[in-house]
């Protein structure tokens, strides 16, 4: 197994993993806020997703970001934090 395929093997069964966490959440449950500082679970998966992105495109296959094409207006959120 080389380098790539071990990226793109562990790359699935991480996110194999985190479609059978969220199946069945609604979207209510993802909206939900909790008390104190924790975030929604929603913003977890969005944070999730976006760093995956970015590590692969930039230092995988250095492509632009995501959020550089537009795609957080696009999803209805924006980016607030300097991945750079």
């Amino acid at each position: 197994m080389n380098t790539v395929e071990l990226l793109q093997f562990s790359l699935e069964a991480a996110f194999d993993v985190l479609s059978c966490v969220t199946a069945d959440l609604t979207q209510k449950q993802a909206d939900w806020r909790p008390p104190g500082t924790a975030n929604t679970i929603g913003s977890i998966y969005s944070h999730i997703l976006t760093y995956v992105d970015y590590y692969v495109r930039n230092y995988f296959i250095e492509l632009p970001i995501r959020s550089f094409l537009g795609w957080f207006g696009k999803l209805g959120t924006e980016s607030r934090v300097d991945l750079r």
